[in-house]
């Protein structure tokens, strides 16, 4: 009997080490760039040891990579640990970007029940919910989220959507304002605020439905709270000032760190991110000796976007940083000892790409154009301005 158990446990043990090694293998080639092997090699650590969520998740991550169906990889990292939110959260968006809106609300649905504090899942959750057009969930869920996270911007565009949908502009109104106070000059809430402004002057300055949403209000005793949400509060600089007894920005108590089994996403979002930023200053680098040739917009943007990501950078760093402090497995530590590299490189990127942004904000068009016709002609015949080809 005890021999039985032996080779059961010496069993088990050498599926274990295989299937961590066809893990490291597989994370080793997706690095490279070699996704077609490192899909293989995951898919047989994932059947080698199925009870194994990090597979399952790793496996489906990959899948999405290369436009394949991660649902079923998803499915089974989400029988392999039910408790795990980030599982459902991955299977939900799964479904969602194949068209199974209603499989994907409930997987959400899901996901916030394992982990009420998570804004980003009851966002989610709100986005389902307004593309299957049940808008009155949707605004729920958002609700549920500013509650969470007051500063989160995307959820307050999203709230709007919502409520311009329901016929109610003036909340739509008022709420896109909210986002664009936190994020000024975001042109997908000044695009929005504008239709909704049209609604509402088309209206006559009137909502159809406000009555209606007052006394919903009442019923549930939230109007209070919504007059509250709507107020904002401006210190003597301009800059969004939290109300008495709130926090528009959320202290380390209210982020949501992620377990171990969310590794492959968060590597994910590096290694994309790394990409991209890397191909923007590659992009602008050509405008350094043509500096006629971008506008103010243009380089405010890049400015604006690289300097929010720049700033939320840290969430990474602490991420990975929280993660080396585990019991790892060999393939996790030597994927997290990877990802601190590559994001030591994003944020050397960043500062390197907003330097060049800065540079390129002193000669941009609108700067050109400000210029006497003498300073112009000073500056070409001092080489500041190439030549035509």
């Amino acid at each position: 009997m005890l021999a039985v158990v032996g080779l059961l446990i010496f069993g088990h043990t050498l599926r274990c080490f295989y299937a961590d090694l066809q893990c490291r293998r597989g994370l080793q080639a997706a690095a490279r760039g070699e996704l077609d092997g490192a899909v293989s090699a995951l898919r047989a650590a994932a059947n080698a040891d199925p009870s194994c969520d990090y597979y399952w998740i790793s496996l489906g991550a990959l899948q999405e990579a290369t436009m394949s169906d991660a649902t079923p990889s998803y499915q089974a990292a989400a029988q392999a640990n039910p408790i795990n939110a980030a599982n459902h959260a991955m299977l939900a968006s799964a479904l969602q970007g194949r068209g199974a809106i209603d499989a994907a609300i409930r997987k959400w649905q899901d996901t916030v029940q394992l982990d009420p504090q998570w804004a980003t899942a009851d966002n989610a959750l709100g986005v389902a919910c307004h593309q299957a057009g049940r808008d009155n969930e949707a605004i729920a869920a958002y609700q549920r989220a500013i509650d969470l996270d007051p500063s989160y911007a995307a959820v307050l565009n999203n709230l709007g959507n919502a409520y311009l949908s329901q016929g109610q502009p003036a909340l739509a109104v008022s709420t896109y304002r909210r986002a664009l106070v936190i994020r000024p000059g975001w042109p997908v809430a000044e695009q929005n605020l504008q239709k909704a402004l049209h609604e509402v002057r088309k209206n006559g300055g009137k909502d159809s439905s406000k009555k209606h949403t007052l006394r919903r209000l009442r019923r549930n005793g939230t109007a209070k709270l919504e007059k509250k949400r709507s107020t904002v509060l401006l210190d003597r600089e301009g800059r969004l000032a939290a109300p008495q007894g709130e926090h528009l920005v959320p202290d380390e108590r209210a982020i949501n760190w992620q377990p171990v089994s969310a590794l492959p996403l968060i590597g994910r979002f590096i290694d994309e991110s790394l990409k991209a930023v890397q191909k923007a200053y590659q992009d602008l680098l050509p405008a350094r000796d043509r500096p006629y040739v971008l506008d103010d917009y243009t380089v405010g943007r890049v400015k604006e976007v690289y300097t929010t990501q720049r700033d939320d950078h840290w969430l990474y760093e602490e991420q990975l940083a929280r993660w080396r402090r585990e019991p790892l497995s060999p393939a996790q530590r030597e994927e997290v000892e990877r990802l601190e590299k590559q994001a030591a490189s994003l944020r050397e990127t960043l500062d390197a790409t907003l330097a060049l942004a800065d540079e390129l904000a002193q000669g941009t068009i609108e700067k050109v154009l400000a210029k006497s016709d003498l300073e112009v002609g000073l500056e070409a015949l001092l080489g500041k301005y190439p030549p035509r080809r």
